[in-house]
């Protein structure tokens, strides 16, 4: 009976009225005999009936009380194991990486959907097969060593460890793979599980970037946090006088002098723990080493990169020798130019000024014209020595600008003063907005006046005869645009985007006229852009056109 209420005891709730019914009838049974005062045997067995069926009671009360929290945790056990169940399914299922549990022979168990369309099998054609069907001959053979060891031994050379080996698709054909194999337990079974990725494109991606850098003509050296070459393509060794071999996995400082690569280690090892990273994404010029021990000059751009989740620093590299020796040269012929050409020139023009002024007496008018004529070349010759060597000093980083404040008014006036002889000559008036803003900038007086200069005599030299050229000037909340507009034929649509471009000069019949060395807007531009300023030019809906340049407002200072 005891085994039939076991059976049963899913709901406690039905056997309890029962016992009570039991208990309540062995009492009422004892209050008989009490009240009929039967004999002392019959009160025994009446006294121990109702003890024993009380201890059944309670025993039986007890007993399917515990058997039926047992059999709630069993339940409750069961389903957070179906939970579990289903929820390691549904990770297997939806994983974005071939998956493969195999026992300790090989036979493939498990194998998820990204498995399945990896290598073009269904499921069933995987599950109850040897995973080496998924391996190329040779790799296959290694694969049953593997196991074999593993059974034998304990010797598992592969677990834990991330491969790159080959595999077999359904159709036969072969790709590389990495895998990675762990190892777990089943039911009390050790199982493998082997995580699969496909690097087709990774090896395709590694077969581009060879070539890139085999192509390269410029020198590439990657290094890693430890500034240990990772990669160094054939241009670079081929520049250090090493073999690739040689380089990989060397120190970088061997491609450099004791100073600097004391310095570059102290550098990467600071980087490495998120300090100071200037260099990264800057050009800089060093000396490096050559493995016959010669110095030369390098151009080096350093970028971050990640290779393989990795982080990585790219250096590009390129031998500046035979730049610096052009720059030698250049400079001597600057130096040529400043002390052995432009003081002779300058006296020769001085004279002729001299001369066609009338300091020496009238000339025969022919003479005349043949000394004006030598004046205006050797003016233009004076002006592209100093256009030369302006641009030399700008392009070098060797210009130097001495500011000072600067009232915008008195600024201006000053420049017609300086360009109303040379106006002149052409028949040209320059005047003056009275509008001008009363405000004050900041800049090297000389190198502004030398843009006003260029931009005024520009005017000058395309404006009709008895025409003006207007300077007005606009205020906005932090700069000031000046305007110098002539009535010119203005700037050819197709040359406008190249009028401050290196020796530049439009082809058209009045500018071949007019000589013009094509560097001054240029160097103008140069020059502004030094201010933190622009310069640009438009043609007026009018006729000519209108150069404008806006500089940055000296802010006053409120002392209070």
């Amino acid at each position: 009976m005891i085994k039939q209420f076991t059976e049963n005891s899913k709901n406690l709730n039905i056997w309890l009225p029962v016992i009570m019914v039991f208990m309540l009838s062995t009492v009422f049974l004892a209050s008989i005999v009490f009240y009929f005062q039967l004999q002392s045997y019959s009160y025994a067995i009446t006294l121990g009936s109702l003890l024993f069926s009380t201890i059944v009671s309670c025993g039986l009360y007890f007993y399917l009380k515990n058997t039926a929290s047992f059999q709630s945790l069993i339940t409750q056990q069961k389903v957070e194991i179906n939970d579990q169940e289903e929820i390691y399914k549904t990770l297997l299922n939806t994983m974005n990486e071939a998956m493969i549990i195999i026992d300790t022979s090989g036979i493939i168990l498990t194998a998820n959907p990204a498995a399945v369309y990896l290598f073009g099998y269904s499921q069933e054609e995987l599950i109850g097969n040897n995973v080496n069907i998924l391996m190329p001959t040779k790799i296959a053979e290694q694969h049953n060593n593997y196991v074999s060891n593993a059974k034998l031994d304990g010797i598992k050379s592969v677990i834990g460890k991330v491969r790159e080996i080959a595999a077999v698709k359904k159709d036969g054909s072969h790709f590389p793979m990495e895998l990675s194999i762990s190892e777990m337990m089943i039911n009390g079974e050790i199982r493998y599980a082997g995580i699969i990725r496909d690097t087709s494109e990774r090896r395709k991606l590694e077969a581009q970037y060879r070539h890139i850098l085999e192509s390269m003509n410029e020198a590439l050296v990657v290094i890693d946090l430890k500034a240990n070459i990772a990669s160094i393509n054939p241009a670079a060794a081929k520049l250090f006088g090493y073999q690739e071999k040689e380089l990989v996995g060397k120190n970088v400082s061997i491609l450099m002098p004791g100073d600097i690569a004391v310095n570059h280690d102290e550098y990467v090892k600071a980087a490495t723990m998120g300090g100071n990273k200037t260099v990264i994404g800057a050009t800089r010029e060093i000396q490096a080493i050559k493995r016959n021990g010669e110095l030369f000059p390098i151009e080096l751009s350093i970028s971050e990169i990640n290779i393989d989740d990795q982080q990585c620093y790219a250096g590009v590299i390129r031998d500046v020798t035979e730049r610096k020796m052009a720059e030698v040269v250049k400079e001597e012929f600057l130096a040529m130019i400043t002390h052995d050409l432009r003081s002779p020139i300058t006296a020769i023009y001085g004279s002729l000024c001299l001369a066609t002024e009338g300091v020496f007496g009238e000339l025969d008018p022919e003479l005349t014209t043949l000394l004006k004529a030598s004046r205006k070349n050797c003016d233009q010759l004076i002006r592209l020595i100093n256009d030369i060597l302006d641009l030399s000093k700008i392009e070098s980083g060797n210009l130097e600008l001495e500011k000072s404040t600067l009232n915008l008014a008195s600024f201006l006036e000053e420049a017609i003063q300086n360009n109303k002889a040379y106006a002149k000559q052409f028949n040209v008036n320059i005047h003056l907005a009275s509008n001008i803003p009363s405000i004050t900038i900041e800049g090297d007086q000389d190198r502004l006046m030398q843009v006003m200069n260029n931009v005024l005599s520009n005017a000058s030299k395309y404006s009709p005869e008895g025409e003006k050229i207007e300077i007005s000037a606009t205020k906005s909340k932090n700069n000031v645009t000046i305007m110098v507009q002539d009535k010119g034929p203005g700037i050819p649509k197709e040359f406008i985007d190249h009028l401050f471009e290196k020796y530049s000069q439009a082809s058209s019949t009045q500018t071949k006229k007019i000589a013009s060395t094509g560097l001054g807007l240029y160097i103008s531009k140069l020059i502004i852009e030094q201010h933190q300023g622009t310069i640009a030019c438009e043609n007026a809906e009018k006729g000519g056109a209108i150069f404008s340049i806006t500089l940055p407002i000296l802010q006053s200072v409120n002392l209070n």
